[in-house]
């Protein structure tokens, strides 16, 4: 048999490391479900949670410590910008990537300077979120 100076093709995902660990926070029941689903079907993306409001989020990082918060801006307990300013604190490596329904220039330097990492809007492609999220992750 010839030897070869290539490397030899590696299966789909070998050497791909783990996935994205992946939390969505929002009250829209029909939102989190879709936008779950669709993540599911993306290669390197693993949903670990939802929750409903910014305390139940807030808890569900502390348990489950993904490696990005899909965060939504209008929740019924607590703002967005308040469980980031929270996360930031109680989980300072998870990234936030902020996914809400508003274009809200004014909220972006809030956001930013509490750190955080990303701000896509709820009218966005899947491809522009997973962007968003990969971007996220890698820092």
């Amino acid at each position: 048999m010839a030897q070869r100076d290539e490397p030899i093709a590696q299966p789909c995902g070998a050497n791909a490391g783990p996935p994205i660990r992946v939390a969505l926070v929002d009250d829209a029941v029909l939102m989190t479900q879709v936008v779950s689903g669709l993540l599911q079907d993306e290669d390197g993306i693993e949903v670990v949670g939802t929750a409903a409001s910014g305390e139940e989020g807030i808890a569900l990082v502390q348990r489950v410590r993904p490696d990005v918060v899909l965060l939504d801006l209008d929740l019924p307990d607590l703002d967005g910008i308040q469980v980031a300013a929270r996360l930031r604190c109680e989980a300072p490596t998870v990234r936030i990537v902020m996914l809400t329904g508003y274009d809200m220039p004014w909220a972006w330097d809030q956001l930013d300077a509490i750190g955080v990492h990303g701000y896509v809007l709820k009218h966005a492609s899947i491809e522009l979120l997973v962007a968003a999220i990969r971007d996220a992750a890698a820092g």
